[in-house]
């Protein structure tokens, strides 16, 4: 049956658009602005919102870009993506890809010379993350954790350039979301598990068993508790940002570890992975009332 071409237009615009994931893409933006207003306060300057954009460019770029990698295992563990659904075609994403890199860059170079140094980096690694690191246990996890934790910092430097006194204050709650995206990651491999081992993937769940990576992330969850208290007991953020942070964060990464302790299933795992969605943004309106 041939389809409308208006139809197939729609279908198409419509898979483009989930390919940048724009429930993760904006909140990323939203994440330097927050550092940039966190560095210098109100009105945000241009840089913030120019390196804001550059983040969301690469952001969307990464999950674009590992959508074109990922066909295999996709096929298997999210056939309802746009690729394995055949809404886009793999030759678009890549021009898509590439497109996202090329805006990053660009407007990364409207900030400075070491924002495009930075960009290409982080399109770098991220690309090295597709080829390489997603396949081995726990690279791939703790590198995507790392790169969300410095979206903050990113904010900070393009209004306040880099320096120790820019970097400092910011470097807690940075370790604090670095931590909670580890343990976000890592239980993706959970879910992703049956597709990766047919693509051969050696991720932590394909490696150690649900068992092992539970009590990673168990553990994950401790060390994000105990970072989560230092911006309210040393840098004095407010008793809203401990509440929020406690009750919106730490709540559900530790009701994820009980609840998955003995059955670390795929669909319950998705429930879960849905639940530590809403902390990203609980931790999101934390910092904003810190």
């Amino acid at each position: 049956m041939i389809r409308p071409i208006g139809l197939v237009r729609v279908s198409q615009w419509h898979g483009l658009i989930r390919l940048v994931r724009l429930s993760n893409s904006v909140p990323a933006s939203i994440l330097v602005l927050i550092g940039a207003y966190l560095a210098r306060g109100w009105p945000l300057t241009q840089p913030a919102w120019l390196a804001a954009a550059a983040m969301w460019c690469v952001t969307a770029f990464g999950y674009t870009s590992n959508d074109c990698f990922d066909l295999t295992e996709d096929k298997i563990n999210k056939p309802d993506r746009p690729i394995p659904a055949g809404l886009v075609a793999a030759s678009s994403a890549r021009w898509l890809a590439a497109l996202l890199a090329l805006g990053a860059l660009s407007f990364s170079l409207c900030i400075s010379p070491l924002a495009i140094g930075a960009a290409f980096t982080v399109l770098s690694l991220l690309t090295l993350y597709n080829v390489r690191l997603k396949a081995t246990p726990g690279g791939g996890n703790v590198l995507i954790a790392l790169l969300a934790g410095c979206t903050l910092l990113v904010g900070a430097v393009a209004v306040a350039g880099f320096n120790w006194q820019t970097v400092e204050p910011l470097g807690a709650p940075a370790l604090v979301l670095a931590s909670f995206i580890t343990a976000r990651e890592i239980l993706k491999t959970l879910e992703d598990v049956e597709g990766d081992r047919v693509a051969g993937k050696q991720t932590l769940a394909t490696q150690w068993g649900a068992p092992q990576v539970m009590r990673l992330i168990g553990v994950l969850s401790v060390v994000t508790l105990i970072l989560s208290l230092i911006p309210f007991l040393q840098l004095g953020y407010s008793h809203i940002y401990l509440w929020m942070t406690m009750l919106g964060v730490n709540g559900p990464l530790f009701f994820t570890t009980i609840y998955l302790w003995h059955d670390a299933s795929p669909q319950r795992v998705s429930r879960c992975l849905a639940l530590l969605k809403g902390s990203y943004f609980a931790g999101i309106l934390a910092l904003l009332l810190a």
